[in-house]
């Protein structure tokens, strides 16, 4: 049998192409300039929430709202909500937003990075047999995760999107809340009604 060249099979698209965004079109124009002024000097707003009831669109207008921050020139970090404890988004949260970077956090920030060993798996190894636990999140940790995402965007500017957190539970929430508000960093949050 001979295979057909690489060169000459049609592009991979990976998943199917999305659907287009009908009936939207005022709600685009505006969750676009929402996003395209994260970059300014000093936004407006740095917090996006979008709401809706099932099969309304929430995931295609948080693509458009992504797709035009990453036209703006902010790095993304897209993260699907689960069932998960607020100690576990927090730990993905930072473990996103410090992706390639762990190394130069850790060796400027040794202290913040050292409370976050039992969230992010790149500091597991200073837990000192202490693993990763879904307990309560200490003080310490929400201000070294605040720490990361502060230099993470110091190195360039970021937009957090959670999305689906139609299944959070409010301690989950509460966290989430206060890293939002505390820190500087962009957010885009989508969840039912």
């Amino acid at each position: 049998m001979i295979e057909t060249p690489a060169w000459e099979l049609p592009p991979d698209l990976g998943e199917d192409p999305a659907l287009p965004l009908r009936g939207r079109g005022q709600e685009a124009t505006y969750v676009k300039s929402l996003m395209l002024g994260l970059s300014a000097p000093a936004p407006m707003e740095r917090i996006a929430v979008i709401q809706g009831e099932e099969g309304i669109g929430k995931s295609q207008m948080a693509a458009l709202a992504i797709a035009a921050a990453e036209a703006d020139g902010l790095w993304a970090h897209r993260l699907e909500a689960q069932a998960e404890g607020a100690a576990s988004l927090l730990g993905r949260i930072v473990a996103s937003s410090l992706l390639g970077l762990e190394a130069e956090f850790y060796a400027q920030h040794p202290g913040a990075a050292k409370s976050l060993c039992r969230r992010v798996p790149a500091y597991a190894f200073m837990a000192g047999g202490r693993g990763r636990a879904e307990d309560t999140i200490e003080p310490d940790e929400i201000a070294a995760a605040l720490e990361a995402l502060e230099f993470a965007s110091s190195i360039h500017p970021r937009l957090i999107a959670v999305l689906g957190l139609d299944a959070a539970d409010a301690d989950t929430l509460a966290a989430l809340r206060e890293l939002m508000d505390r820190s500087s960093t962009a957010w885009l949050l989508t969840a039912g009604t």
